[in-house]
């Protein structure tokens, strides 16, 4: 299944133009956590305070995000994103 890790910060939303195949949603958020973990690294690498209000969307092939997550569920432990059924686009952005 082909899906799309976006990144929503405080100021704007970075949509991601390729996405990739995973074999499960599992993986994929799998993917996004690693994929936060890493800009939480190179943010602290630059100087810039930890970005715990940024989040991670999960989003299939017609936009609909299936799930998402603050990076700083991360860092403090929560496990189990927030799922999304049925939204599109930048509506679903509100959380």
């Amino acid at each position: 299944m082909h899906r799309y890790l976006h990144i929503v910060t405080d100021i704007e939303r970075l949509v991601d133009p390729d996405g990739q195949c995973f074999d499960t949603l599992a993986s994929a958020v799998e993917e996004a956590r690693q994929c936060a973990r890493d800009l939480m690294a190179e943010e602290l690498r630059q100087g810039r305070p930890l970005p715990l209000n940024w989040r991670v969307q999960v989003a299939d092939e017609e936009g609909c995000i299936l799930a998402t997550f603050r990076f700083a569920d991360i860092v403090f432990g929560s496990q189990a994103p927030v799922p999304f059924y049925g939204r599109r686009g930048l509506g679903s952005e509100s959380r």
